[in-house]
């Protein structure tokens, strides 16, 4: 009795596994088939299928093979390296905060003014961005980035932004900025419509350089 409860459970799994496309291995060969296997099987949808394949596209490209691989295999595999890359991507994000934290009562950066001109055959956009020095020490350079965001706070656009010349403790200076002006760019023609009041702007620093050549900590 005992062997034929064994038998039965063996036969069991190994009809599951034969009836569950994901346990299948991955050939280039049989690829179209076996993604029709696992949308009919209703085991993934179809959002996922897309991700799925174009894991599985990029990772060929990138000389990552999975051929011999099961697809529950890659899937584990790209749910891998999506949380590495959440956790990544949270690990920038944190540090960009603590340097927005840390160096941003140093030097108000503010972006005074957006304009659109023509120089002969080329169009741009000239940016006034404004420093004022807080601190009790001079300071040599201000390096960070303005993000234009729209109301849904996706990026639409960025500007580099490099203080070249010294600010003295407690003055003010004002820079041009200007970035060459594509029509043809829906971003562009975004940047060139709004009004300033319109756009979610934000500074975010990168490095303060004092003039003695100490980094700001």
């Amino acid at each position: 009795m005992k062997t034929l409860a064994i038998i039965s459970i063996i036969i069991v799994v190994f009809l599951s596994s034969c009836n569950n496309p994901l346990s299948k291995t991955f050939h280039l060969v049989s690829f179209k088939q076996d993604i029709q296997e696992i949308r009919e099987s209703g085991k993934m949808n179809e959002e996922d299928i897309m991700m799925l394949t174009k894991f599985i596209i990029r990772s060929r490209i990138q000389g990552n093979d999975p051929e011999g691989k099961t697809y529950e295999d890659i899937l584990d595999n790209m749910k891998s390296l999506n949380e590495r890359y959440d956790a990544s991507k949270k690990q920038i994000s944190n540090l960009v905060t603590l340097k927005k934290l840390h160096l941003s009562p140093l030097v108000k950066v503010e972006l005074l003014k957006k304009e659109y001109t023509k120089i002969k055959n080329d169009e741009y956009l000239l940016y006034t961005v404004s420093f004022t020095n807080l601190t009790r020490s001079n300071i040599r350079t201000v390096v960070g980035i303005f993000s234009f965001q729209d109301i849904l706070d996706k990026e639409i656009e960025h500007l580099n932004v490099f203080c070249k010349q010294g600010l003295h403790s407690g003055n003010s200076i004002s820079e041009k900025y200007s970035v060459k002006y594509n029509p043809q760019n829906d971003n562009d023609n975004w940047m060139r419509t709004k009004r300033l009041a319109d756009i979610k702007i934000e500074w975010i620093p990168d490095k303060i350089i004092y003039a003695d050549g100490k980094l700001a900590e």
